[in-house]
């Protein structure tokens, strides 16, 4: 019987994401079976991508967001975990640095103190305390794209994940899945963050 409930619940979701991107005249597609192009590092790294469902997908002249559901597994057999999320990925910028950012848990810092890896904004005390801000070889194309325009825009808003695999950017609030009236919001700050990469 849960299964059936389970069932349920999944396509009232899809209905509930059909109705919305009819609404706003965006695009809906049920699932999608290539994840090629999901290679960020808060969707792949030391994870399993199971499923992409339930998308949304919205242009905005050369640039494309795609809203998704995903759920991934991370661990094995005794520490398996699964976890489902909404994430807002773009597609059809150029020149982005590759890098993660994610909220800092105490202990993160206390590491990155140590390990001095952590990539640090001295005129953003805010942004430091709230964040960990990491790429591979590209330290100083990541300074230049957190320019201090797009620093006071995340400090401001709420606590998000954001990469870049380079080709594109990734959003997302950790382990969530968002209804269809947060959608609207995380566009919005997509939106934000692409306007101020375009002015750089």
């Amino acid at each position: 019987m849960k299964s059936k409930f389970k069932n349920l619940n999944i396509e009232l979701r899809t209905l509930e994401f059909f109705s919305f991107s009819h609404e706003h005249g965006y695009e809906f597609q049920n699932k999608i079976k290539n994840q090629g192009q999901s290679d960020f590092y808060h969707l792949s790294i030391r994870k399993e991508i199971l499923s992409i469902e339930n998308i949304i997908r919205v242009k905005k002249g050369n640039v494309t967001y795609e809203i998704v559901d995903v759920e991934t597994k991370s661990g094995a057999l005794t520490t398996e975990n699964i976890d489902n999320h909404t994430v807002l990925k773009t597609s059809g910028i150029k020149n982005v640095p590759k890098f993660y950012m994610q909220p800092a848990l105490f202990i993160d810092k206390l590491q990155e103190k140590l390990a001095h890896s952590d990539i640090n904004f001295e005129n953003h005390p805010v942004f430091y305390k709230k964040y960990i801000l990491k790429s591979d070889g590209m330290e100083k194309e990541v300074r230049v794209f957190f320019n201090p325009k797009l620093l006071n825009l995340i400090e401001q808003n709420e606590e998000r994940y954001l990469s870049s695999n380079g080709s594109g950017l990734l959003i997302y609030l950790n382990n969530k899945l968002l209804n269809s009236k947060d959608i609207n919001t995380l566009i919005t700050e997509a939106d934000q963050i692409i306007n101020v990469f375009k002015t750089l």
